[in-house]
């Protein structure tokens, strides 16, 4: 088992012409991936990328979910443990994902075919009333 990353590849796009890759930049690391005989690879499989920059990555391996916020604009990596937002639970080797137009993300596992939904934690206010 080793591990690997997540990258953001930049793109020039002009009309009429094939896209241009103009950079790169790791966004994502320490995503564990092992060869699978019937599945090719374990590894992170499903990507969504939110209304608000943040991308949300889909381990097949671990069946978590981690989110990297700012992905767009990123130019420092997170690591998959720092930015897990769940494990286990309804997840079971998750595959693909989408972000629902409320917000939270919906997830369709590889071993049992079932949607689950990821709900996302409501940001308490940092302001103190006296």
């Amino acid at each position: 088992m080793s591990d690997t990353g997540v990258v953001r590849i930049d793109l020039a796009l002009t009309a009429g012409a094939p896209p241009k890759v103009t950079g790169t930049t790791v966004i994502g690391t320490a995503y564990p991936w092992k060869a699978d005989k019937t599945a090719l690879v374990l590894a992170p499989t499903g990507l969504a990328l939110g209304a608000n920059g943040t991308l949300d990555v889909a381990d097949t391996q671990t069946s978590s979910i981690s989110a990297i916020p700012n992905a767009t604009t990123r130019t420092a990596a997170l690591t998959a443990a720092a930015t897990q937002i769940t494990s286990g639970g309804g997840r079971n080797a998750p595959l693909g994902m989408v972000v629902a137009p409320y917000g939270s993300v919906i997830v369709v596992n590889g071993n049992d075919g079932n949607a689950t939904e990821v709900s996302r934690p409501v940001p308490r206010s940092r302001t103190r009333r006296s």
